[in-house]
């Protein structure tokens, strides 16, 4: 369901150092997302990839970094409203050192405590060390089943097919015709006797002849167009075209039927960030500041829309953000971004189906 939300998030791989690892794992905020059934976690040196828990339940990590994790909700903790304590284990698996109460002594671990609210509305508060364990309370009634879970996410992308040859290049034209000889000059007039007559004139030059036809071009690479023949963009590497939007130069996932594309109606496609309050202003979207020596930016389409990266990767100030078109969450935090540009899919003027051609 949250496929290609996945595939641009995993954007987000801030490196992890050994200087991370030692310092204290701190959770600033959690933010629920109803509409998404998604947890934005802000804090410090989170890990690259730490377990997450909610009453000690393990919950799957969409993607993070060491100050971002996008966490996934259970269908029981969003259909049932009360409070939840948050768990993040940086060092599950490599540390022994716990307390008898479970807590774990390293540095490597916090918990937060989440409420979910009743009638829809789910918010996140702060909370300090839970205090010690009630009393077991009588059973309740049973829940009504969970949700299905989430589409598995797209396998990757097959290797590159190899490169095609160089087409042989094309023969010499033949030479022109050479030009008619001048004509022959008008004779002198005889000299007066004793004195030779001056020499005639030379003839004018021919007229050049035509220049012989151009031989055939050679063979080049492999190019889609669309069912008018127009260029869609370069073949790169098996479905996948490169083309220019705008200023930059942009990989696309194409079909004989067209550019693959997400609908926001039947699943989570991006998730969009900003600088300013209310998700208003210039939208970014999670990024790695290794991909700003790339030649080429990715790109994607959503609800019609194309959708791509556009000027360098940056560490931005980020204070809100939203799922697609679903509700705004405030968040305070430094994060890798970079700008997200847009036009409408239709301004290509391409038909489908898509073909190869040379």
């Amino acid at each position: 369901m949250r496929t290609l939300a996945a595939l641009l998030l995993c954007l987000v791989c801030a490196t992890r150092t050994v200087s991370a690892e030692l310092r204290q794992l701190v959770i600033n905020s959690a933010v629920i997302d109803p509409v998404g059934g998604l947890l934005l976690v802000s804090g410090e040196n989170l890990g690259s990839g730490p377990t997450v828990t909610i009453n000690d339940i393990e919950v799957p990590v969409l993607s993070g970094s060491q100050r971002v994790l996008v966490v996934e909700l259970p269908a029981s903790v969003r259909t049932q409203p009360g409070t939840y304590r948050l768990t993040i284990d940086r060092d599950r698996g490599r540390s022994k050192d716990r307390d008898r109460d479970g807590s774990n002594g390293s540095k490597g671990r916090d918990t937060f405590v989440i409420a979910v609210g009743t009638g829809g509305v789910s918010v996140a508060r702060a909370g300090g060390t839970p205090g010690p364990k009630g009393d077991q309370g009588p059973p309740g009634a049973a829940g009504l089943a969970g949700l299905a879970g989430p589409a598995g996410p797209v396998g990757p992308a097959g290797p590159a097919g190899a490169a095609g040859p160089v087409g042989d290049a094309g023969p010499v034209g033949p030479a022109g015709a050479n030009g008619m000889p001048g004509a022959n000059g008008m004779p002198g007039a005889n000299g007066m006797p004793g004195v030779n007559g001056m020499p005639g004139v030379n003839g004018m030059p021919g007229v050049k002849g035509d220049t012989g036809p151009a031989g055939p071009a050679g063979s080049g690479g492999l190019k889609v167009v669309d069912a008018g023949g127009n260029e869609v963009g370069r073949l790169a590497t098996t479905n996948f075209v490169i083309r220019e939007v705008g200023a930059e130069w942009v990989q696309l996932q194409v079909s004989a039927d067209g550019f693959a594309s997400c609908s926001t109606a039947s699943s989570s496609c991006v998730m969009y960030l900003f600088e300013e309050d209310g998700c208003t202003g210039t939208t970014f979207v999670p990024s790695d500041i290794a991909t700003n020596g790339s030649l080429v930016r990715d790109g994607m389409v959503v609800d019609d829309v194309l959708l791509y990266q556009a000027g360098p990767v940056a560490d931005r100030q980020i204070r809100s953000a939203r799922t697609d078109a679903g509700n705004c969450s405030s968040i305070i935090g430094g994060q890798q971004a970079v700008e997200l540009r847009s036009i409408p899919l239709g301004s290509l003027g391409l038909v489908t189906p898509f073909r190869l051609s040379k």
